[in-house]
């Protein structure tokens, strides 16, 4: 961080300050800011700030990716925002949900994706807050198992669990009640090892069929 904003050692501390009046008046560096926001993709927000005498103080936000997408033969990690944060061209294992059926012009990094349809990309992020609120108090966890959201059709989104049970739990309507209907079937209804498909668009009850 210290090498991408420009500060050196063994400058006069006045000499960076400047920006827009609140830099000047808050005594902020305003182009090590941007810098900073420039150079580094996970960087959110910064203020790089002088401590009289001899100090700066650099605080930081970072972007959290929270979703996965598979694009020409590698991964794009972004964040709730539609930010790219890091492009990665393998992954040891999936740290986050594999995206599927989001359509977008390109990327580039540290930028928010060019989406074809914002409305389908706040369904996923309102669906993954959920999926995280219902995670947050029970010990049935679904977030860490799931491998896969298609956000293709937003009436029939699906989910792939476990890599052995496919989901389609329709539109996000009602998703909270369809997200603990699908961790209590799949803990207490649905074996270890059995496979199939889960579905919540057949009426007023979810129907699994097994493999």
């Amino acid at each position: 961080i210290i090498k991408v904003s420009g500060i050196s050692t063994g400058v006069n501390g006045f000499k960076n300050i400047g920006g827009n009046y609140k830099h000047y008046i808050l005594m902020r560096y305003g182009q090590a800011e941007e810098n900073i926001k420039s150079g580094l993709s996970y960087i959110k927000d910064v203020e790089v700030k002088y401590s009289i005498p001899n100090k700066v103080i650099i605080e930081i936000e970072e972007r959290e990716p929270v979703i996965l997408i598979p694009y020409l033969g590698t991964y794009l990690l972004v964040d709730r925002y539609g930010y790219v944060v890091e492009v990665v061209k393998s992954l040891e294992k999936n740290i986050l949900p594999e995206i599927k059926g989001m359509k977008f012009a390109g990327y580039e990094i540290g930028q928010p994706l060019v989406i074809e349809n914002n409305t389908t990309f706040e369904d996923l992020i309102f669906l993954i807050d959920t999926l995280t609120k219902e995670d947050k108090n029970d010990n049935l966890k679904i977030v860490e198992l799931i491998n896969s959201i298609d956000i293709s059709d937003k009436n029939n989104i699906h989910l792939t669990i476990d890599n052995r049970i496919m989901v389609n739990i329709g539109s996000i309507e009602k998703i909270d009640y369809k997200i603990r209907s699908l961790k209590q079937i799949y803990y207490k209804n649905i074996g270890d090892d059995e496979k199939g498909f889960l579905n919540f668009t057949t009426g007023d009850y979810p129907v699994f069929i097994p493999n």
